[in-house]
This record gives structure tokens, sequence and C-alpha cells, in this order.
């Protein structure tokens, strides 16, 4: 069995602190699977994280946002689906295999490979730099579900949103 995920997504307009939804979901959870309650205030000395407690990644884009807890390191991304120059994209920020997937794929492809290499290196903790071409989320069988030692989760989003959860190994999903 893996470990366990939270995952919890909201309308914008509801999340009047980003800070103060985090810190709840990160409560609910650490008291369900026995891990340090969260320390208070969220650290921003490279990737955000508590003192002590349970690992986070937040995401929004357009009117969603969307918070991902867990045990172990874990990051999401959420892309709304927005008239863009993805080819222009693409050619600087996507690896040649990713460029070579999307072109037998529909235009929303696009979103769901930004939202899992956004997802993997929030988990990393990297951030987007030079070397976001320089690793593929394609697997040689056309299909987006692990980078680099990681397991990426393309999971369901609103219409017009992508939505992928990067996480170390096998993880039990659940939506709060």
């Amino acid at each position: 069995m893996g470990h366990f995920v939270a995952i919890k997504m909201l309308p914008l307009a509801a999340v009047s602190s980003s800070d103060e939804a985090v810190a709840e979901l990160a409560c609910i959870f650490a008291a369900a699977h026995h891990l340090p309650v969260p320390s208070d205030k969220i650290l921003r000395d490279g990737k955000p994280r508590f003192e002590r407690g349970p690992h986070f990644s937040v995401s929004h884009s357009g009117d969603w946002w969307v918070c991902a807890v867990s045990g172990g390191p874990v990051g999401i991304d959420l892309q709304q689906h927005r008239r863009c120059r993805a080819d222009a994209v693409a050619r600087r920020f996507y690896h040649p295999d990713e460029r070579r997937w999307l072109a037998e794929q529909p235009p929303a492809a696009f979103f769901n490979i930004w939202a899992a290499k956004e997802a993997y290196v929030k988990y990393t903790g990297e951030g987007i730099t030079g070397l976001f071409s320089a690793f593929s989320t394609v697997d040689g069988e056309g299909s987006v579900r692990a980078c680099n030692g990681t397991y990426l989760y393309p999971l369901s989003a609103p219409e017009g949103y992508s939505l992928c959860l990067c996480a170390a190994g096998d993880a039990e999903i659940e939506f709060i």
C-alpha cells in the first residue's frame, strides 16, 4: 500500500487566506494519519513548508484553488485551458518526447503536460528553471504517469482545466 494524499479543491473566491486553508487541511490530515500537528507558520525559505507536520503543495488557476497534503513530498498543479502560443511554449519548455507526443494529441493535452511538469517541479522544489525542458513527463508508451522515479497522477478537474499530482510512489488519494 502507498502513502495517503488528501486533496481539497475550492472556488478561488471561497479562499480568503490560502495559508489558513492549507493549515486547516493539514490539521485534519495530521489527525487522521497520526502525524505531528503542523506548526502555525508556513515557512517560505525555498519550497513552502511547515516547520513540522505534513508536506503540502498548492496551486490556483482561473476560478479554482487546490491543495494536496501528504506525509511525504508532494506536488500539485492546476492549469486552466487558455488561448496561448502553445507551439512556442512547447518548443521552449517541453522535452522532445513531450513535443512528439503532443503532435498526435488534441489541443488540451498541452495543458496536461504543463500541469504534470509543474506538479513535478513543485514536488522537487526546483520551480520552473532552464532545466524545465530537460525532463519528460511522457513515458515510452505515451502515458503521463512517471517522471524521474516519481509517480504522476492526472486527476479529474473541472471542465476546461487540467490537474496533476506528483508523489514519491503509489498514493491513495482522497478528495476532501
